[in-house]
């Protein structure tokens, strides 16, 4: 009896061992999944947060805009502001609904409140670095021709703002592997022709010292800065030997383009 005792008091001893640590593995279980429940509070309540915060911002701003261009004018400043704060999920889910919301009506961005196209134009130049965004050159050409619209309405806005020339430059210096479609349109500069030999180059090359021109206005206009990265690239392109057009035309070039966009918007 005493071997047996032995044996059944060991099998006790597993058994409330396994029974203890069965405890332990759901007691830990549970822990995690209300973490879990207390992380997905926090983000929820910085969400509405954000939102809150936003709308207190333009409350007062906005009672003579219509509320299909402060809903745009709300999702820009929504999409910015989680950005800033590191929210990527809350940034990507309001500035893409910007773009939706544009394309719903490409025309409404005539009539954004002229202090409100930074913030606007800001969204778009965002969009722009979204890998999903740069893999589809169609919405890449709209959101180009967004950015860029905004970002110069902002400067007419405030013609002192050196950043914000800084800024439309980027646009055209991230994008001219096709934004050169809407400067060759703006500009009535024809297709290519390989059996013409004035109009054998390819539309791109056709187009640059166009581009160039308006990187000079532009970088003449924004801050002295020691480039980096795609930036400093295009500013050497700019100011490359070969190079004959002035800052001067660039100006004259931005306002052709800008007159573009603005008619093409204004059809939809």
């Amino acid at each position: 009896m005493g071997i047996l005792d032995s044996i059944f008091g060991k099998k006790k001893k597993e058994q409330e061992r396994l029974r203890l640590e069965e405890e332990a593995r759901q007691k830990r279980q549970e822990q995690e999944r209300q973490e879990r429940e207390r992380q997905r509070r926090i983000e929820e309540n910085k969400r509405k947060e954000a939102e809150q915060q936003a709308k207190q911002k333009f409350s007062a701003s906005s009672r003579n805009v219509p509320k299909n261009i402060q809903d745009i004018i709300d999702v820009a400043t929504i999409g910015l502001m989680a950005a800033q704060k590191g929210n990527r999920r809350l940034e990507q889910e309001n500035l893409i609904n910007l773009f939706n919301l544009t394309q719903d009506k490409s025309s409404q961005l005539l009539h954004i409140p002229e202090d409100k196209y930074n913030l606007v134009g800001s969204g778009f130049c965002l969009l722009l670095e979204y890998p999903q965004v740069r893999a589809n050159e169609d919405i890449s050409r709209a959101i180009a021709d967004y950015a860029f619209f905004c970002i110069s309405k902002a400067i007419e806005h405030d013609p002192r703002n050196k950043t914000l020339h800084l800024k439309r430059v980027s646009v055209v210096a991230q994008t001219r592997e096709f934004f050169f479609y809407t400067v060759a349109n703006a500009l009535d500069i024809p297709d290519s022709d390989p059996l013409d030999i004035l109009l054998s180059a390819p539309l791109i090359v056709r187009t640059n010292d166009f581009i160039y021109a308006m990187g000079k206005y532009d970088f003449e206009k924004g801050d002295k800065i020691a480039y980096e990265g795609i930036l400093k690239d295009f500013h050497n392109l700019c100011y490359g030997p070969y190079v004959n057009k002035t800052a001067d035309d660039g100006k004259k070039y931005i306002d052709k383009v800008n007159d573009y966009i603005a008619n093409s918007i204004s059809r939809y």
